[in-house]
């Protein structure tokens, strides 16, 4: 091998040197610093557009909010933040205009928490999915804000008009729930007088945890003619 092929590859194994020193000492680190600004620049146009479609649900929900509004307030008509006794009177004092029958007497007692029922499982018992939002919601209520009041109300009139009074009675602005009949009268013609005591439940749901809602002393038991 002559002297110049000798410093031919010398040269050449100088070069391979020198752009291995450059590659790994100088361009190496700017392609990792390329590549990882490029992984920073996806994962921040990723989380953008998280936030442009979150963004879009909160403009859709803002230009709903007048009807969420009014969802709200009919939900706390029917189930309010206190005992709200005076509307619930007036109610009633309608549905007896309404089916002509006459409101003998209204009688609360003094409300109690909501006590959460125990789920009865069993081994063959197949699991059910359930909505996380959903899930969430039903934590939410529990006997520290939420309270039953228990409600009795006698009522006259034919036979028809009182159970159409107790019809509308579970249909009206405040939610009630009735889960008790007491007819005096044993018969059941529509036309037949009837005395009847009907037994059943409105609630109150707090805005927070609190004391119960108190009932004031001249609506505890109320008088109707």
């Amino acid at each position: 091998m002559n002297s110049n092929r000798i410093w031919l590859f010398g040269a050449v194994a100088l070069i391979l040197i020198l752009l291995a020193g450059t590659f790994f000492l100088g361009v190496s680190p700017q392609l990792e610093a390329v590549a990882k600004s490029n992984t920073e620049r996806e994962t921040v146009e990723s989380q953008n557009q998280v936030q442009q479609v979150k963004l879009a649900a909160l403009k859709k929900q803002f230009e709903q909010i007048d009807s969420l509004r009014a969802d709200l307030a009919a939900m706390q008509a029917q189930v309010p933040t206190g005992a709200n006794l005076s509307p619930l009177i007036g109610q009633l004092d309608k549905l007896t205009q309404k089916h002509s029958v006459d409101v003998e007497s209204v009688t609360f007692s003094d409300p109690s928490a909501y006590i959460e029922p125990i789920p009865v499982t069993t081994e063959d018992a197949v699991p059910v999915e359930t909505d996380p939002e959903l899930a969430t919601a039903m934590m939410s209520v529990n006997g520290s804000n939420f309270f039953i009041i228990p409600v009795e109300i006698a009522v006259t009139g034919k036979y028809k008009n009182v159970m159409d009074f107790v019809d509308s009675l579970q249909k009206g602005t405040r939610l009630f729930l009735v889960h008790g009949l007491s007819l005096d009268e044993t018969t059941v013609e529509p036309n037949s007088p009837a005395e009847m005591t009907i037994s059943g439940q409105v609630f109150v749901l707090l805005d927070g945890a609190g004391a119960p809602p108190v009932l004031d002393a001249e609506s505890t038991t109320t008088e109707e003619g």
